[in-house]
């Protein structure tokens, strides 16, 4: 009976969902704008890019009545193999076998639990995507730690440093790097969004991490800026990353990115930008100088906090009125974009809940892929088309979401991120 179950549920989800579970959450708004491309069917692999590195220079100049004059050498662009690695998330979820065999019953009782369980699975995995997409192998926030009571304490972030990732992060895991050394897991008991604040308390699992020791409260206790991870993200032993190069990385590094060196050429940079005082329209299209002058002519997707669209709402606001070319949805006036026109075409900003409060990006959307193995999905290699797995020691299944991606800029130069500003 329990392997009937299987096959009607599978079946069940088949009817409801198809191959995939294909809406992706309002907040993934990377996921939305960057095309995923399936690189190869071999997780862990490799993927060369072949990307531009210079201009072709074989330029000859000649005056008039020139004659047979010779012409200078070819001097052709140089070209690089960009190396990325596709990084593993992988989320699981159960339901009981007497769950289970209700829902299996008919189509209306599946549809009362399963999807609750399915889509909640997506949209939490989507979630951490989003978040490797932005900071992946880059902080998620810089805190003091205080009030400590025994095996709990309370990190307070740093003027900047909080952001909407904290938001139900209650019972997930985070390492802490003090002073270049990490520890975790440490597990989140309460998100203080009026105190930009964390309780934490020590966690006795270490599955998934290296064999070290769990976090003592005692090593981050009074502690002050602290980096803070999502466990697992990085190999607590020796600080390197499992997680991908995310936004934030990629346009900050200096030296090898994807197995180039961009201290010599230039174009395979990112630009920072320090932005005093708040993120006004002419501070933004400032920002984006050394993008265009490096190339940037195409439309570009400014990903801002929350407070700022805000803000560049405002300001928006009072530069005109409403007209008949309103649109709710989006538009010079739109409550989901704001959209104007710069030096380089159309500038769309989007405000993204993710984003560190005094952070924001600038890049052309077309010009990143996300590239891997597959992007989010449900099947099991090796499974076939059934989802539910029989667990071996616990009474019902388990259901297993997983993607295998990295983030692949074709061109780094026209990206910008922009830091500093304030949202008073």
């Amino acid at each position: 009976m329990a392997n009937l179950t299987s096959q009607t549920l599978t079946g069940f989800y088949k009817d409801m969902y198809g191959d995939q579970v294909k809406v992706i959450p309002e907040h993934a708004k990377l996921q939305k704008a960057i095309k995923f491309v399936e690189a190869s069917k071999q997780p862990g692999g490799d993927y060369v890019n072949n990307v531009i590195l210079t201009q072709e220079h074989g330029v000859s100049y000649l005056a008039s009545d020139a004659g047979l004059s010779g012409l200078n050498d070819r001097v052709p662009m140089v070209t690089g193999k960009a190396s990325v690695k596709g990084s593993n998330l992988l989320i699981r979820s159960g339901i009981s076998y007497e769950d289970a065999e209700r829902a299996s019953s008919d189509k209306k009782a599946f549809a009362s639990l399963v999807p609750m369980i399915v889509e909640n699975m997506t949209e939490s995995l989507a979630k951490r995507l989003e978040v490797s997409l932005l900071y992946g192998q880059s902080d998620l926030g810089i805190a003091n730690a205080s009030a400590k009571a025994g095996t709990t304490a309370v990190l307070t972030f740093e003027s900047g440093e909080w952001s909407g990732i904290w938001a139900g992060a209650e019972q997930a895991r985070i390492a802490i790097d003090n002073s270049d050394t990490l520890y975790g897991p440490f597990k989140i008991t309460k998100v203080d969004f009026a105190n930009t604040a964390l309780t934490i308390d020590e966690a006795s699992d270490t599955n998934g991490a290296d064999g070290s020791s769990t976090g003592d409260i005692d090593d981050i206790a009074s502690g002050t800026d602290l980096k803070i991870y999502f466990y697992g993200s990085v190999v607590l032993s020796d600080g390197t990353f499992r997680d991908m190069l995310g936004l934030d990385s990629i346009l900050t590094t200096s030296g090898s990115l994807f197995g180039i060196n961009n201290s010599t050429y230039s174009l395979w940079k990112g630009n920072a930008v320090s932005v005093s005082g708040r993120l006004t329209f002419g501070k933004l299209i400032a920002g984006l100088n050394n993008a265009v002058i490096k190339g940037l002519q195409e439309k570009v997707m400014v990903y801002v906090p929350v407070e700022t669209w805000q803000n560049l709402n405002s300001d928006q606001a009072a530069l005109r009125r409403y007209d008949g070319s309103y649109s709710k949805e989006e538009g010079d006036m739109g409550h989901k974009s704001i959209k104007f026109y710069g030096q380089s075409g159309e500038v769309e900003i989007v405000a993204h809940p993710f984003l560190k409060v005094n952070e924001a990006f600038a890049i052309p959307a077309d010009k990143y892929r996300r590239v891997g193995a597959t992007d989010i999905t449900f099947k099991t290699p090796g499974k076939g088309d059934d989802i539910f797995h029989h667990l071996e020691n616990n009474f019902g299944y388990e259901l297993r979401a997983y993607c295998n991606e990295a983030l692949f800029p074709r061109l780094v130069s026209t990206s910008v991120k922009l830091y500093g500003f304030e949202n008073e």
